[in-house]
């Protein structure tokens, strides 16, 4: 869980079973609120690119109980690939 105030680091690596890392274009990061409406949209511009098919975004965990949800998408050779996970949020980390 991501504590609310804190940066968290939204990561993605596109690659296969085997390892293999792709190299994706038109990569977008799309944070989504509890109803599954895009509340933030981050171009691949944006993003902090670690390596062949590695992004990641900084992002301040906002207020709120419910969990968000985080996209990432991009294509690689002529087609989309997408992965989603949800960022769960806690005022306070349990003992």
């Amino acid at each position: 869980m991501a504590l609310i105030g804190n940066t968290a680091t939204l990561r993605v690596e596109f690659s296969n079973e085997s390892g293999f890392r792709y190299d994706v274009q038109e990569v977008t990061l799309t944070i989504y609120d509890e109803r599954k409406r895009a509340i933030l949209t981050v171009p691949q511009a944006d993003l902090e690119q670690q390596g062949v098919g590695v992004f990641q975004y900084d992002y301040v965990v906002p207020e709120g109980a419910t969990p968000y949800y985080y996209e990432f998408s991009g294509v690689f050779e002529g087609k989309w690939l997408t992965g989603r996970r949800p960022l769960l949020r806690e005022w306070t980390q349990g003992v």
